[in-house]
């Protein structure tokens, strides 16, 4: 998918000044069907200090909401002990968890975004997991009822390291829940803008269960989630006498069936998602200079101005909800990031939604600033629903 620079990089200064670019292309293991890039950036480069809030999104905040009472619904002994939350963000999920009377602790190595949570008096440890960080939260407050990995198995280039950090805290009776956009989706839908930098792994149901397997944990359970455009909710647990449910094996079959494993599959995304990416760059070339706004300074926005090769002078500028990201401009371009204020005086005709997973609240945020200017979404390229 050509080269692009790193898509959070976000830098402060107004010009445009030379950054690095890397090969941006997405390899699949043709016998666990892990889905990797190359490391071209450590985790410590990229999420040392991080510009994205989990808390920005209502609809992701209703997402974690429902999450909670849903566990403590289905899973009560879970207030026995603690909720630990692995790339906890701004503690926008723990925050319902301490709302419901549950003791939580996050892990969080963005010092910025640890900082918020603290703030909400959510306990947050500062530190990259793994099974060295693993083990010391481990001597000092046990093993938790419940680990949750939202988002972030994905961001890690040492699986093996993660998930045995992962295993050291998962005791008899914890539960662990991990989410991750499903790489099968990906490929049926052609979600090619979901691959970017920052993702170093790409899941999927096989790989799951086998890291599972491998450090003595069972894979019992599997759910399919809107987010992401389509994403997996994975259940694990050392717990033998707990019964692995026939979700897994399902899934596993409609992964299969989406095309994974297929190199069939895999040639027929790499030909739709080029002629998307034509179709987008030629309605592009067909505006005028200044007339569109884009809508979200998020990784996928970087991974389709640079995979689509985009024209630049197009767009007037990029607006964010997110406070950490105004006042920026997006890695690789001179177009400045800012609030969504600016839509109510825009010279601009069309906004163009890049974070097309939360069309919805867009559209209603948009409306709220300018109700008469023309709402698009890409991959393919039409208009948004209203």
């Amino acid at each position: 998918m050509g080269f692009s620079p790193v898509a959070n990089s976000l830098p402060k200064s107004k010009t445009r000044v030379l950054e690095p670019s890397y090969p941006l292309v997405l390899n699949i293991c043709r016998v666990c069907l892990l889905g990797q890039i190359a490391e071209f950036e450590t985790p410590e480069q990229i999420f040392s200090v991080y510009p994205y809030l989990s808390s920005t999104s209502t609809s992701w905040l209703k997402h974690a909401e429902n999450f909670a009472r849903a566990c403590l619904s289905e899973f009560p002994e879970i207030t026995q002990g603690y909720v630990l939350e692995i790339a906890s963000n701004d503690g926008y999920l723990l925050q319902n968890f301490k709302d419901l009377g549950i003791k939580v602790l996050g892990v969080e190595p963005a010092s910025n975004v640890a900082a918020i949570s603290r703030s909400k008096e959510i306990p947050t440890i500062e530190v990259f997991f793994g099974k060295a960080e693993a083990q010391s939260i481990l001597e000092r407050y046990g093993h938790p009822t419940l680990i949750v990995a939202n988002n972030v198995a994905a961001h890690v280039p040492n699986m093996i390291d993660f998930f045995s950090g992962i295993s050291i805290l998962c005791g008899p009776q914890t539960l662990v829940s991990i989410e991750n956009p499903s790489l099968g989706y990906l490929l049926s839908n052609g979600f090619y803008d979901t691959i970017y930098h920052e993702h170093f792994s790409y899941l999927s149901i096989v790989p799951i269960r086998i890291l599972a397997n491998k450090l003595g944990m069972n894979l019992f359970n599997a759910e399919i989630l809107p987010t992401h455009g389509g994403s997996i909710r994975y259940w694990l647990t050392k717990n033998q006498a707990r019964q692995i449910e026939g979700s897994v094996e399902q899934i596993e079959l409609e992964e299969c069936e989406r095309g994974l494993g297929s190199l069939n599959a895999e040639t027929a995304f790499a030909s739709k998602v080029r002629k998307e990416m034509n179709e987008l760059s030629t309605w592009l070339h067909s505006q005028a200079p200044g007339s569109v706004v884009g809508y979200g300074a998020a990784a996928k926005t970087v991974t389709t101005f640079f995979a689509a090769k985009l024209p630049e002078d197009r767009f007037k500028n990029i607006v964010d909800a997110n406070p950490l990201k105004q006042n920026r401009r997006l890695p690789g371009t001179s177009i400045p990031i800012v609030s969504l204020d600016s839509l109510t005086s825009t010279s601009a005709d069309k906004v163009l939604i890049f974070a097309w997973n939360l069309e919805a609240e867009i559209v209603k945020a948009v409306r709220r600033y300018n109700p008469n200017i023309e709402i698009w979404v890409p991959n393919p390229i039409r208009k948004a629903k209203e």
